[in-house]
């Protein structure tokens, strides 16, 4: 996983407006939380 800092900066290399730091920002930690309550319900499935 990237850490969320570092995804401003990279989307700033390859052109992109990091006005939409905001948004990118909520998009990353969505996913985040989307991957941890996958692996959670994995988990508890799996027991």
């Amino acid at each position: 996983m990237l850490a969320a800092g570092e995804i401003p900066r990279i989307a700033g290399q390859f052109g992109l407006d990091t006005s939409t730091k905001a948004n990118l920002m909520g998009t990353v930690y969505a996913a985040q939380t989307a991957v941890n309550m996958t692996r959670t319900v994995i988990q508890a499935v799996a027991k």
